[in-house]
């Protein structure tokens, strides 16, 4: 396997500055990234930074791929909801740095300081997210023979998932939200305590979901993320992409 290969993300907070709220945004988006530094630390080679007021970066090793999936998600889920109505799309680009070695003494790298076709790849598939209004492109997977469609495959599946929430009313999404957080922290009764804390029926929260089409999008990420560890596995294994 070739260690300099990197997973980088891009995120564009769609016209972000025009937010009549986007002194809390960035208030919210300070504490989002703070949070998810934390949880997912290992699977960070830079961990995540606001870099153009609009736009997040992060380095991830590649080995740990399907954080890629959750970096998206929970940065989605944050920013759309009951409080915030942020539109975020994302680009990923697997490749190589120009910019030298990480560091191995256990300091984190600036994101911001680091380039090479990884983040080339992340930057064409964000264009390319921005123009057609998808929810995250993929870059970089391809590889010659049966790898070949790994990209459109990853891209593919993020659309499907991106489709679905891009319905969610800002209401479901909230629920959605909540009850993942609920299902992450003990999956039983997850429904009855999100009912319990947004004093409502649980049949309201249950017809949410339904209607979201939520359980159809937890199967979907699940395989997806299974999807991004075994496609960089792929890679690795053959360090030249497609052309």
């Amino acid at each position: 396997m070739t260690e300099s290969i990197q997973l980088a993300l891009i995120a564009d907070l769609v016209a972000s500055r025009q937010s009549p709220e986007r002194a809390a945004l960035q208030d919210a988006l300070g504490e989002l990234l703070e949070r998810l530094n934390f949880e997912q630390a290992q699977a960070f080679a830079a961990p995540m930074v606001q870099t153009a007021g609009d736009e997040l970066q992060a380095l991830l090793h590649p080995l740990h791929a399907e954080h890629a999936l959750t970096l998206v998600r929970e940065v989605s889920d944050a920013l759309f909801g009951r409080r915030f109505q942020q539109r975020v799309v994302f680009g990923l680009g697997l490749g190589t740095l120009s910019t030298g070695p990480l560091p191995t003494d256990g300091a984190a790298p600036n994101v911001a300081l680091l380039d090479g076709p990884c983040f080339h790849r992340a930057r064409a598939a964000l264009e390319e997210a921005q123009r057609t209004s998808r929810w995250a492109i993929v870059k970089g997977f391809a590889r010659s023979g049966f790898h070949a469609h790994l990209d459109e495959l990853l891209s593919m599946h993020f659309e499907l998932v991106g489709t679905l929430r891009q319905g969610w009313t800002p209401l479901q999404a909230h629920y959605a939200a909540a009850v993942r957080r609920e299902l992450s922290a003990d999956g039983r009764g997850a429904q009855k305590r999100v009912a319990e804390i947004e004093s409502v029926n649980p049949s309201v929260i249950s017809e949410s979901l339904k209607a979201s089409h939520f359980d159809v999008v937890l199967r979907a990420e699940q395989l997806l993320a299974t999807l991004l560890s075994e496609s960089a596995v792929a890679a690795l294994m053959s360090p030249e992409p497609l052309p």
